[in-house]
């Protein structure tokens, strides 16, 4: 291996979080219209002009009257991340998170020593006491009204191809079955927009039977569904990572149903060497022997997961589950 170094998990970290954040406003901006008056050309580059519905909603969020927002299985909130971004390209737009929900219910430390939500109040103190905790426990009356957008990013673990796949049919008791305890909170919320984000396999052939009756139900609570599935490297990002997103909009008019568009791709031009730091701990590098696992045909034990990536290419997604097969950069 000679004086070759072998970076592990930065892409991953960082590509992912982008991610989350370019394509969080790409929805956000085109639902939402959160300026009320920007043109298509003045739009960032990552948040492709494809939105129609400010023409007939005109919906103005500002500092006088912020995007009132509420998160679940929140994590580090990545969606938040998301509007800051949206206040750092527009500063007359505001956002306030009224309220969001992050615990693990298998952790043995107190909700506010889990990584996730340490992770958040880092990123977040000034909502530091808006931790509602396990969200299949909350008495969503406590939050009050006037909600605008619902963000539910449920557990994956139970659909997901680096997990066991035992589905998210309603009372199941897998992780990802938490999706139907979301119902709660959209009867009584009544948010006007809501979102999911979650992995591709949600809506392959043995799941999608099951996303489909999600979809109804928020249809019987008064809700008009559009699903696609986005890949990050089609937005800005140098990472191969598909995601089904379902954007849910409230019914005001039956007779004015709301449309959506998803944003359009477009050419990437960023590479894993543009995202990559310049100085990473050492502790982050492999050793020459775990590095040879590695080499076996490029990939570890035959997985799609531990695939070597090039610098100048594109990020493989990573699977969480396969704590084996994280991906590698080698940095020569």
């Amino acid at each position: 291996m000679g004086d070759k170094r072998h970076g592990i998990g930065v892409t991953s970290a960082v590509a992912t979080a982008t991610f989350s954040s370019s394509i969080s406003i790409s929805y956000i901006f085109c639902v939402l219209n959160p300026t009320g008056g920007m043109k298509s050309e003045s739009l960032p580059k990552v948040v492709p002009p494809v939105c129609h519905l400010k023409k007939r909603y005109n919906m103005v969020y500002s500092r006088q009257n912020p995007l009132r927002v509420v998160t679940l299985c929140s994590g580090y909130d990545s969606q938040c991340l998301a509007l800051d971004r949206i206040k750092h390209f527009y500063p007359e737009f505001d956002y306030e998170l009224v309220a969001w929900a992050e615990y693990d219910p298998e952790s043995k430390q107190p909700i506010d020593k889990q990584p996730a939500v340490i992770a958040h109040n880092a990123l977040f103190p000034q909502w530091k006491d808006r931790n509602l905790g396990d969200m299949t426990k909350i008495d969503w009356s406590s939050i009050g009204g006037g909600i605008d957008l619902l963000f539910y990013s449920t557990p994956c673990q139970s659909v997901s191809q680096a997990g066991l796949q035992h589905g998210f049919t309603e009372g199941s008791g897998t992780r990802s079955s938490i999706i139907w305890n979301v119902r709660d909170a959209v009867k009584t919320l009544r948010p006007k927009y809501l979102c999911l984000e979650n992995v591709k396999a949600m809506v392959q052939k043995k799941f999608l039977p099951t996303f489909n009756l999600w979809q109804k139900e928020l249809e019987k609570l008064g809700y008009v569904n559009f699903a696609q599935v986005l890949n990050a490297k089609d937005y800005g990002v140098p990472q191969n990572r598909e995601r089904i997103f379902l954007v849910s909009i409230r019914i005001d008019d039956e007779s004015n149903t709301p449309k959506y568009n998803f944003p359009k791709p477009f050419k990437l031009n960023l590479r894993l060497k543009d995202v990559l730091e310049a100085k990473v701990d050492e502790k982050y590098y492999l050793s020459d022997k775990m590095m040879n696992m590695f080499h076996q045909n490029g990939r570890v034990n035959s997985s799609q997961d531990g695939v070597i990536s090039d610098r100048d290419g594109v990020s493989q997604c990573h699977s969480a589950g396969h704590g084996n097969c994280q991906k590698v950069i080698e940095d020569v």
